[in-house]
């Protein structure tokens, strides 16, 4: 037999939003008091299973469900209901306050800091370099036509920088900083600017 449920706890609505911060708070600093050890509980008429899946559990599920369903998540990316870059910039103004929000509220931060660079560093040792390779070739379109554009403009650079006179010690620092303000340039208008 399966152990007996735990008792439901009472909570009435005005109480809710208080209690309910202070749960995730809690689960947040001891999550081991909240896995559930794959227990099942005594039902009426049959055992039931936990109501959330221990941790293990769920993250096999997850991994299980990526890789059934890989073909299908294929499908509909690569057939979108909408145009994603126009989406993407009738949403701008959305996005903007989603991220002043953010960071106004240090969840920009507090998300970052919970960053765990080991756990980078394996994932990119267990992908290797066939993971890197395979990006930039499967990139390789768009790849060249961003360098056809940078190759134009850093040559237009180079063309200005070498009309500037560079006999004294301050005309080689003044071309040295106008070198820097025009690779800035270079780089606002890769991006658009």
């Amino acid at each position: 037999m399966g152990s007996k449920p735990e008792p439901t706890m009472q909570i009435n609505a005005a109480e809710w939003d208080k209690v309910h911060a202070q749960l995730l708070d809690d689960a947040l600093a001891h999550p081991e008091k909240y896995h559930r050890k794959g227990e099942r509980l005594d039902g009426n008429p049959i055992a039931i299973g936990p109501r959330v899946s221990p941790p293990e559990e769920w993250a096999a599920d997850y991994e299980k469900g990526v890789v059934n369903n890989a073909d299908r998540w294929l499908k509909h990316v690569t057939n979108p209901s909408r145009n994603p870059i126009a989406a993407a910039i009738a949403a701008e103004e959305k996005w903007k306050n989603g991220m002043q929000e953010a960071i106004a509220k240090g969840r920009w931060k507090k998300g970052m800091q919970q960053a765990d660079p080991d756990m980078m560093m394996e994932t990119l040792k267990a992908q290797g370099t066939s993971a890197y390779i395979n990006g930039v070739q499967v990139r390789r379109e768009k790849m060249k036509k961003k360098i056809v554009k940078l190759q134009a403009l850093v040559s237009a650079h180079v063309s200005a920088m070498d009309a500037l006179p560079d006999a004294t010690p301050q005309q080689r620092r003044d071309k040295m900083l106008k070198n820097l303000d025009g690779m800035l340039l270079v780089g606002d208008k890769m991006k658009g600017g």
